[in-house]
């Protein structure tokens, strides 16, 4: 009879006599044997080698039977060592993992790798495994089994797929704008003990310079004291997985907002592009802001490269701009430009001549101002006489004096005007009435 060493309990038994007792023995030794007076008992045979096992009846009238015996080869059990090889894989090297353990040179051996179909070497003691990206967390084992039949302890090696991956949701200049917002977020549920904050110039070749390391379970980073008004910049995140190798995020850019002022008082906007979100950008809106009041929208769907015209009005005396772009599907992101702003000085502009015709143009005279706070015009004519007055700078003077066209000729104006810091401006010429 063989057996495997360390294998289930095996029960022996013996049909006899109703009544009789039995007396056991393994190689001659009775002690310690479960069952032990009954026909029948349990072995656990702990220790490989050739065993005696023999019985004796006695019935209940003292007859004592002959001696049955048998002799039981215990072969040993199989003592697998641990698994060898590597149990942090990266996504940039899964191909080709060597795996191997050691044990009785005739047995074999069965291997189950989790999640993966196709190994190469399998009934045998090492095997080549090529692991996938989207496993993440998995195991592999191995059961080794003699040419007896008797298998081993179950060896089971824990994997882990580091596929690191970084996401950099969005860039954002702050409010005020001397500030970057940067925000990211792991992907494929990976992990990292720190991540590197990057920057450079934009579409520059220079090198990526490190603004901060921060914690691996960080994932927003607050650039300050920078100056977004002259340039854009690229950002980009890294950070190094289990296996040693350095891994990034794609590089997103900020919007870059410039404009000048125009001779008429209105400016004109231009921007760059948002350069980053996998879609792209769904819109781009401009906002505007009076006086250092809250923004509001200016105008909507503009392009960059675009030239985006504002006029002024009169009682604008610090306007400013933002330009704010919207992620395309995704996230729904956004992201925001730096703020430029216009500084007006209280001016007036007043043509020269005018034209009473009724052709709809120049039939009466106006003046055009910026950063007015209180105004006021008044006409005269050559001999000291006031014809008009007004405090509004939009109405125009519609050359009628006590309900008679007032003729031909130069006519004089006086305005006065303040700042809004009440400062009192004035302004004289004349102006020729034409008809």
């Amino acid at each position: 009879m063989e057996v495997c060493q360390q294998s289930d309990t095996i029960r022996y038994n013996l049909a006899g006599f109703a009544g009789s007792t039995y007396e056991w023995s393994i190689n001659g030794n009775s002690l310690n044997i479960v069952g032990q007076g009954t026909n029948q008992i349990t072995v656990f045979w702990n220790n490989a080698g050739t065993y005696l096992l023999a019985v004796k009846e006695t019935t209940t009238a003292g007859c004592i039977g002959v001696l049955i015996d048998t002799t039981v080869l215990v072969n040993p059990k199989p003592f697998t060592t641990a698994i060898l090889g590597p149990s942090v894989i990266c996504v940039e090297d899964l191909l080709g993992k060597n795996y191997a353990v050691t044990g009785l040179p005739t047995s074999t051996y069965r291997w189950t790798v989790k999640g993966v179909a196709g190994f190469t070497g399998d009934g045998t003691p090492s095997i080549v495994v090529d692991w996938k990206e989207s496993l993440l967390a998995t195991y592999l084992s191995v059961i080794e089994t003699s040419d007896k039949g008797c298998e081993g302890e179950v060896q089971t090696l824990i994997i882990k797929v580091d596929a690191l991956g970084i996401d950099l949701r969005y860039v954002s200049v702050g409010t005020p704008d001397d500030r970057m917002i940067i925000d990211w977020k792991l992907i494929n549920k990976s992990q990292t003990s720190s991540f590197n904050i990057q920057k450079k110039v934009a579409s520059s070749a220079n090198a990526w310079q490190t603004l901060a390391t921060v914690s691996g379970n960080v994932f927003n980073y607050l650039e300050t004291d920078i100056n977004t008004d002259n340039q854009a910049y690229d950002y980009r995140i890294s950070a190094t997985n289990l296996c040693g190798t350095l891994i990034t995020s794609e590089t997103h850019t900020s919007i870059l907002l410039q404009g000048i002022q125009n001779v008429d008082f209105s400016t004109s906007l231009d921007f760059s592009a948002y350069v980053g979100w996998v879609m792209g950008v769904s819109e781009y809106n401009a906002y505007t802001s009076s006086n250092s009041k809250a923004y509001s929208l200016l105008e909507s769907n503009v392009n960059p490269g675009q030239a985006i015209l504002s006029v002024q009005q009169p009682s604008e005396y610090r306007k400013c701009y933002r330009i704010r772009a919207y992620e395309k599907e995704g996230e729904n992101t956004e992201s925001w430009s730096n703020e430029i702003c216009f500084y007006f000085s209280p001016e007036i502009y007043v043509p020269n001549a005018f034209t009473v015709n009724n052709d709809g143009l120049n039939d009466g005279f106006g003046v055009v101002g910026i950063a007015i706070n209180e105004f006021t015009i008044k006409i005269y004519n050559r001999w000291g006489e006031q014809l008009y007055e007004s405090t509004n700078i939009d109405e125009k003077w519609m050359p009628i004096y006590r309900d008679e066209d007032v003729p031909m000729g130069t006519y004089i104006y006086v305005i006065q005007y303040t700042n809004f810091e009440n400062k009192v401006f004035q302004k004289t010429g004349t102006i020729n009435l034409l008809r």
